[in-house]
């Protein structure tokens, strides 16, 4: 990455930027990393590569649903009202 700093970041003042995709079809669906670039200075401001997320993630994320489902049950059940008159 290019900016680190205030300073770096300042020197792109004024330039056109632009979020550019890279990867198998130079298209978001394919993208393996996203960038913000400086057209006028040809720079990489910022990136970040695509990352799936660790077994141990989608593991956690998974107990937090079945929490929250076990939660909802406990809740009462909204009764229906009948608004025919």
């Amino acid at each position: 990455m290019g900016s680190h700093s205030f300073d770096d970041l300042l020197r792109h003042y004024g330039h056109k930027v632009e979020v550019v995709v890279y990867g198998k079809d130079g298209n978001i669906g394919g993208a393996e990393n996203v960038a913000i670039e400086c057209e006028h200075c040809n720079e990489v401001l910022l990136d970040f590569d695509r990352r799936e997320p660790t077994a141990e993630e989608v593991e956690k994320v998974g107990k937090m649903v079945d929490e929250i489902d076990e939660l909802c049950d406990l809740l009462p059940k909204k009764k229906k009202t009948d608004n025919t008159s």
